[in-house]
């Protein structure tokens, strides 16, 4: 098993060197296309900056980067080995609580992918982790949507004066 979790403008550098080793491997991808103050408005499209003045708009802000092949799960996938299983997960729990093994997490987790084998050895990663729940989600096609929660979370956050955002479906 491998976890890639990387910028996503280093995708293409990082498999091309890694990919004799990913043959056979189920593969969990954490990526998540987004710019920091900057949008674009559809795939293909020029950056849309949005100007901030005011200290209560907040500067900080995330947007989702839609890549042409709809999701970073999707671009990955293309450039893996024909043997390799994707799988897209973990994209909504935040890093740092995620890393604190000691810190009892109650989160749900979205789990993308065209397989049920490489899917049901997330959901036992996932089910291994307290109080932690694994979602199907779907095929890979719908990781754009889990993929496109994060820079939401990180904004939800970050103008509301809150930490470390994620979700529970209830």
């Amino acid at each position: 098993m491998v976890l890639l979790a990387i910028r996503y403008g280093q995708i293409a550098s990082t498999i091309e060197q890694i990919k004799p080793g990913l043959s056979g491997k189920v593969i969990i991808s954490v990526v998540v296309p987004m710019e920091k103050n900057m949008c674009y408005i559809s795939p293909g499209a020029k950056h849309l900056t949005v100007p901030i003045e005011s200290k209560e708009f907040n500067s900080e802000y995330f947007c989702f980067s839609m890549p042409e092949s709809g999701s970073a799960a999707q671009e990955i996938q293309k450039m893996l080995p024909e043997n390799a299983e994707l799988v897209a997960a973990f994209h909504t729990v935040p890093a740092k609580k995620l890393a604190n093994l000691e810190m009892e997490l109650d989160y749900d987790i979205g789990v993308c992918g065209n397989s049920m084998y490489s899917k049901e050895i997330v959901f036992g990663l996932v089910k291994d982790i307290s109080n932690m729940r694994p979602l199907d989600v779907g095929p890979l096609e719908t990781a754009a949507m889990v993929e496109a929660l994060t820079p939401l979370l990180i904004n939800v956050a970050a103008r509301n004066e809150m930490k470390d955002v994620s979700l529970k479906f209830v």
